[in-house]
């Protein structure tokens, strides 16, 4: 019953009502107050089809990175395997159930994926080196994350001429490829799974990511389609 007017409806009429007045229930899609627009994005593709392409005749590889975070799941209401009539219990450490994983995709398929306790300047600054040293001569697109522009990161190329780093537009990953890697990762990792210490989600990430098969075009990635 509506307060006040004396009229009665159900959720079903509201949505009948909503969809004719071209309402339509959508997930949410949380975008940051500062994220770039999408004329700043498209300007970021144009742009940097020069420098890519420039990067390419010079013998540097394209590679797109990303990292994300994996928390342990076990003992917060999920349901597990057990067998009959025995309590399923699963130790807690708090923030030390995670992992961050470090990861790259080149243009060829090629992947670098690495593990580490936590998403910080001294753990990061190591990254660019692993990468020069599988790839030699590097593009690496990443991220605006404070992680990524410590004094060293911004240093690297100049004392590592080797590597390139050329940075997405603000808070959007879109162009970056890699996001639909991470979905699939924890939904494998995560949603299915359970551990019972971090090291061994670390131990099923690292064997994950080792076998797994990736199919990304990190160029459609890049010039793409963003809202």
């Amino acid at each position: 019953m509506c307060s006040g007017i004396g009229l009665s409806y159900s959720v079903d009429n509201v949505r009948r009502i909503l969809w004719k007045l071209g309402f339509s229930r959508k997930t949410s899609v949380v975008k940051l107050g500062d994220a770039a627009d999408a004329k700043k994005v498209t300007y970021w593709q144009a742009d940097t089809k020069g420098v890519i392409a420039g990067a390419k005749r010079a013998g540097f590889r394209m590679v797109v990175q990303d990292e994300s975070i994996f928390i342990r799941v076990g003992g917060d209401g999920a349901k597990l395997w057990s067998p009959i009539a025995q309590r399923v219990r699963v130790g807690r450490s708090g923030w030390r159930d995670k992992i961050v994983v470090y990861g790259s995709i080149a243009d060829d398929g090629m992947r670098l994926m690495r593990t580490y306790d936590r998403f910080n300047g001294a753990n990061f600054v190591r990254y660019p080196e692993l990468a020069r040293q599988k790839w030699g001569k590097v593009l690496m697109i990443m991220g605006n994350a404070s992680q990524h522009k410590t004094k060293k990161i911004r240093r690297y190329p100049e004392q590592n001429p080797d590597v390139r780093i050329l940075y997405l537009p603000v808070a959007r990953p879109e162009p970056g490829a890699i996001e639909e890697i991470w979905g699939q990762a924890k939904y494998r990792l995560i949603t299915s799974e359970s551990y019972r210490t971090p090291d061994d989600l670390r131990r099923a990430a690292s064997e994950h990511f080792r076998t797994c098969s990736i199919n990304v075009d990190i160029h459609v990635s890049c010039k793409g389609r963003l809202r």
